[in-house]
């Protein structure tokens, strides 16, 4: 499932801005006002209680499990290689 544009959730949008926000100030400012702070934690209860289930995901397509699935849920962290060129 991809959804584009209109096609996605407005409440799934609104919380995705409020963790990039707060990863902006982190990397940039170093530090975090109280309305940033407030927004992210508001977000990640609201991600915590959809994966829990103690909150309505509301139009959030369910989860797909089976053979519908894609992937295998192998998730691969890291990134290249760094080199200590200076060029």
């Amino acid at each position: 499932f991809e959804a584009t544009g209109t096609d996605r959730s407005g409440v799934v949008v609104k919380h995705f801005k409020k963790i990039v926000i707060d990863e902006i100030y982190k990397r940039k400012a170093g530090s975090l006002n109280e309305v940033t702070q407030q927004g992210f934690n508001e977000a990640m209860t609201w991600l915590e209680g959809i994966a829990k289930g103690t909150i309505d995901a509301g139009d959030l397509p369910p989860k797909v499990t089976g053979d519908d699935a894609i992937g295998d849920g192998f998730i691969k962290w890291g990134g290249n290689t760094r080199y200590p060129s200076n060029f």
